[in-house]
């Protein structure tokens, strides 16, 4: 028989470290090899997560630590806000949408410009810009200089993802916030 994974049973196996979000077992278990009160749990997933498994059913350790602080099961996704899916502190955590979620993610391993959303435009010989939210194109343009598309890249971000928008130069996120708030009536 399979228990329901409740917050106070949750809270009587494991405690959840709010600030380094590791989590640690509160009583011995019977898998396998003993897991000993005092342990560290969870395992790195092939796609980067950490994952906890509770009598045999694997969680992702950012899922359980909302359900753990909060005692309700997420309805949206949760984000990794500094894009560290390893990362499971409470501050770096937080619910997104899908769009959100896509919004905040580093730029692809196979990105070839260096730069999240821009790519070069070989029928039009200029580096374009394109921004996407909820499955449509938000922000499409192209640019003679790479560097120009990437800051253009941002901007468009932050006007439409806010504090979700991964960006190509975060250390100008104050500046362009000062620029965006002209642009918003």
């Amino acid at each position: 028989m399979c228990r329901v994974l409740t917050q106070n049973y949750l809270k009587s196996i494991l405690h959840y470290d709010l600030e380094t979000g590791d989590w640690t077992w509160l009583k011995d278990r019977p898998y396998g090899a003993w897991i000993r009160k005092g342990d560290k749990a969870g395992s790195l997933s092939d796609d980067g997560y950490i994952v906890i498994q509770i009598d045999k059913i694997k969680y992702k350790a950012h899922i359980l630590a909302w359900f753990y602080v909060t005692g309700i099961w997420p309805n949206l996704l949760i984000d990794h806000a500094n894009t560290l899916k390893f990362d499971n502190s409470w501050i770096n955590l937080r619910e997104a949408t899908p769009s959100q979620n896509l919004a905040n993610r580093q730029k692809a391993y196979n990105n070839k410009s260096g730069f999240k959303g821009v790519c070069w435009n070989k029928s039009r010989s200029n580096w374009l810009v394109q921004l996407r939210k909820n499955g449509k194109a938000v922000f499409k343009k192209g640019f003679k200089r790479i560097e120009r598309a990437a800051q253009e890249y941002d901007k468009a971000a932050l006007i439409h993802f806010g504090p979700y928008a991964s960006l190509n130069f975060p250390e100008l996120r104050p500046q362009y916030q000062i620029d965006i708030s002209t642009l918003i009536e």
